[in-house]
């Protein structure tokens, strides 16, 4: 049973996976996140740009392959960044992650994907909130929806995506609301074979209050 087959139940219907890693990874309490981030909007302070390669202390990394970043991004190790080139993903979808005491040392890659998808949701709980006059994006909140986080026991919800939005993902992607990383669903299924725990959460098209079935999936 796959990482995402055992929280989030029958996944025969996903279209495609979003990275889910839950190792996390701290910076030192030196760090200052504006240091290596600049935003793309000034209205807009959640939409933004990294600029500068992170930079860890080594006791934060252990022999795992990927890590969830305390920057709310995803690192992986290289030997699993490489089996991403291999299968087709271009290296410029990762940035280094170096080491703080020694800049030359690169302890893993930073997913960062060139290709992103703006207003891919239907999206769950989630509502437009005003619209940016400079860049023209929507900025988008979770909703209270008691319903859903029962039926899914308290995780975090199933990604729902339209038909048009899967057409762009290529083998990765990252959203633009909520900073998802997708990445299609034979990109995952190459991965899944040589990492078998690979912990990823599905993606299914439509809308999770139209697909009541989908709220059995744990009962």
């Amino acid at each position: 049973m796959t990482y995402a087959e055992k929280h989030w139940g029958d996944c025969s219907k996903a279209v495609a996976y979003a990275l889910n890693f839950v190792q996390m990874c701290y910076m030192s309490s030196s760090a200052c996140m504006g240091d290596f981030y600049a935003s793309k909007c000034p209205h807009r302070g959640d939409w933004s740009i990294q600029i500068k390669d992170f930079v860890y202390p080594k006791s934060g990394f252990s022999k795992k392959d990927y890590y969830f970043l305390d920057t709310n991004d995803y690192g992986v190790s290289e030997k699993l960044m490489n089996d991403f080139i291999k299968f087709g993903v271009e290296r410029e979808n990762f940035r280094p992650i170096r080491y703080s005491m020694d800049n030359n040392i690169i302890l893993g890659y930073s997913v960062c994907p060139i290709n992103t998808l703006p207003k891919i949701y239907h999206l769950n709980s989630a509502i437009k909130k005003e619209r940016c006059l400079e860049c023209q994006l929507y900025s988008y909140e979770m909703t209270d929806d008691s319903m859903c986080l029962e039926a899914y026991n308290g995780l975090a919800y199933p990604i729902y995506i339209s038909e048009q939005a899967l057409s762009k993902i290529g083998y990765i992607s990252k959203t633009v609301e909520f900073d998802e990383v997708i990445i299609s669903l034979e990109l995952y299924n190459y991965l899944i074979k040589k990492y078998p725990r690979l912990e990823c959460r599905p993606v299914f098209l439509g809308n999770v209050r139209t697909d009541d079935r989908e709220f059995l999936r744990l009962h």
